[in-house]
């Protein structure tokens, strides 16, 4: 701690002082400073962790996909109900459609996919609110399904990747289409993802890759939507549009 002069009355008064005790002037170098304190506890871990809680959508996902993962190790049978079939589309079995990024054929099998999911979720959830997440989720889960039911191999397809990149293509739509702001630890994240993502489709190869990518492609398709609606939105508020 050191001691400075007061620019009003002159006064010798602590550096760390929000006012002056003989006048009352502010001092605003140690205003200025807890402000910035203050910015700069609320975008450490905190922030994290307060987006984590506001994850609704992702979570109950996860919940749902983990006691699917534990009745299908229990009873095999049961991914073969919801499992996906490549090179075919068979109306009596529209719901694999959905119901094949609920199974995994193990907990690690689970756990992995988990690993990508959360943090792009918590990137994405409270950036776009409960009821556009869970959109843009089914949308890449949809066309993930509908993809390798007609183009797959002959092998069944479980697991979330379907849904793993849909959010990660949902939090590329933010920031290429500025759906919200995102800061430098977000986009380090998102480029941290990216690069995984880069890394499955050389280990998957081009089969699994034109599949895999078609989620990732309707998750943008989604957020471009998002914000035409919003322009338009906005544009009927302002009074831009005149209606019948």
């Amino acid at each position: 701690m050191s001691l400075i002069k007061c620019p009003e009355c002159g006064a010798q008064i602590s550096d760390k002082a929000l006012s002056c005790p003989q006048c009352g002037h502010q001092n605003l170098l140690e205003k200025c400073t807890t402000q910035l304190r203050k910015i700069q506890v609320r975008t450490a871990w905190p922030a994290v962790l307060t987006h984590a809680k506001c994850m609704h959508v992702i979570w109950i996902y996860i919940a749902i996909c983990f006691v699917t993962t534990l009745f299908c190790l229990g009873n095999r049978n049961m991914i073969n109900i919801l499992a996906v079939g490549g090179s075919q589309f068979e109306l009596a079995r529209l719901h694999t459609l959905v119901t094949y990024s609920l199974a995994h054929g193990s907990i690690v099998h689970w756990f992995f996919n988990m690993l990508i999911l959360i943090p792009a979720g918590i990137i994405l959830e409270p950036k776009v609110g409960h009821l556009k997440t869970m959109t843009i989720i089914l949308a890449g889960i949809l066309a993930t399904g509908v993809s390798y039911s007609l183009f797959g191999s002959d092998v069944s397809m479980i697991g979330s990747t379907g849904s793993i990149y849909a959010t990660l293509g949902g939090v590329i739509g933010i920031w290429v289409f500025k759906l919200s702001s995102l800061n430098l630890f977000e986009k380090s994240v998102t480029v941290i993802l990216c690069l995984l993502m880069l890394w499955d489709f050389l280990l998957a190869g081009p089969a699994s890759t034109r599949i895999t990518v078609t989620g990732f492609l309707a998750a943008l398709l989604a957020s471009f939507i998002f914000r035409r609606t919003g322009k338009n939105r906005d544009m009927l508020t302002s009074g831009s549009i005149e209606t019948a």
